[in-house]
């Protein structure tokens, strides 16, 4: 792996050098004094990680990074800044993956570089991780973008209103999760709620984010598709809010009730990714999986080798999430894959979504079996079908 750091102050870049020499890291890296420096480096060699500052004269951070989304679209793209503002930041949320603020220790700036790169290998399509890599943001149900739009020009709006509003949204939930658990905003600490994100971005920062930057839009629906957002964004929140009874039910502490919400929201944001990438294609996809009665994350391991629960946790892992979340929508479809053999936010959130889908005891009763729940089942399909009632 090749990881370019760029830097207009000589004196960081020896720092860093030194830093990484004595990390030990698996990565060779090399550096550039500006941006003028780093594409023509780009131009020369390849790269998996551009790392750079924010603040520096000529092209600065966010230009850089949107230079490079356009020219190298499959590189994963760090700011790496002390002090900058508000203003600048906003600049970058569009083609930045993540935000880290000096100074950086080792192994901050290690974690963070390997983790954002480590799941390529589970896509085999480089067309695909480049399309994923290149996302700014994804696209929002139409009403309720237009009611958060709402929300935040009204002159009496709360925070905890529009909090409530992007958590009915999994595109919305997904970014705002992103920019608060990244440095940029200065939080400290991890955050899974995307209720609790929009009440710690503030207001200046929301209304941002929807009237100026572009990373929350409007999904347009076409005609000639069969991948239906409306029917997406009903199953996700049925399963958000059946994992989030279950988790209550079963007595789970309050950070694991958010997460079972949350990750229920997000659990198949890859169909998202994959239906807004290339409605064409998807739409054969799904096509397939109708004709042939046969699941759809196995019609997508047909045509594309991989499927939505690979594709949204590929995204959210390089945006930074929680690894909690990031593994849920990894492994909705195969809890057993889990290292973690009792109840969890995972088998919470597979439990939801397969009564969501309708499944029978039987369907229920083997994976359940395996971490001692097999009993659950009744009350847990009786406690998430009196939500819809």
């Amino acid at each position: 792996m090749n990881v370019l750091f760029v830097d207009d102050e000589p004196q960081v870049l020896r720092a860093l050098e030194r830093m990484l020499d004595a990390a030990d890291v698996e990565w060779e890296a090399e550096f550039a004094n500006d941006a003028t420096e780093a594409l023509e480096m780009l131009a020369n060699e390849d790269f998996d990680a551009i790392i750079t500052d924010m603040r520096m004269p000529g092209m600065d951070g966010a230009e850089l990074l949107h230079e490079v989304s356009k020219l190298y679209p499959h590189i994963v793209r760090i700011v790496l800044s002390g002090q900058a503002n508000k203003e600048a930041v906003l600049r970058a949320v569009q083609p930045m993956h993540q935000y880290l603020s000096k100074p950086c220790d080792a192994e901050t700036l290690k974690s963070t570089i390997s983790r954002a790169c480590a799941m390529r290998d589970t896509l085999n399509s480089e067309s695909l991780r480049k399309t994923i890599t290149n996302l700014p943001g994804l696209p929002s149900i139409p009403s309720v973008y237009a009611e958060l739009n709402a929300a935040i020009q009204s002159e009496d709006f709360a925070l905890t209103d529009v909090g409530r509003i992007i958590e009915k949204d999994m595109a919305m939930s997904a970014k705002i999760l992103q920019l608060v658990n990244s440095a940029a905003f200065g939080m400290g600490k991890q955050v899974h709620s995307p209720g609790q994100a929009a009440c710690m971005l503030g207001v200046d920062v929301i209304k941002a984010l929807v009237l100026t930057t572009g990373v929350f839009t409007e999904f347009v629906d076409d005609s000639r598709s069969e991948f239906s957002l409306e029917t997406l964004m009903t199953h996700s929140l049925n399963v958000a809010n059946f994992a989030k009874q279950i988790a209550r039910a079963e007595g789970m502490a309050g950070g694991d009730v958010n997460d079972a919400y949350t990750a229920g929201m997000l659990h198949d944001v890859g169909k998202l990714i994959l239906a807004t990438s290339d409605t064409e294609a998807y739409s054969r996809i799904l096509q397939t999986a109708a004709s042939n009665h046969t699941s759809l994350w196995e019609a997508e391991h047909e045509f594309l080798n991989t499927d939505h629960a690979a594709v949204g946790a590929y995204l959210l892992n390089l945006w930074g999430l929680p690894q909690s979340i990031i593994e849920v929508v990894s492994l909705h479809h195969r809890p057993e894959q889990a290292e973690e053999k009792s109840l969890s936010v995972l088998s919470v959130v597979w439990a939801a979504n397969e009564v969501a889908n309708g499944a029978d005891d039987q369907e229920l009763s083997e994976y359940l079996a395996t971490i001692e729940c097999e009993g659950k089942i009744a009350s847990w399909r009786d406690l998430c079908l009196s939500q819809e009632e």
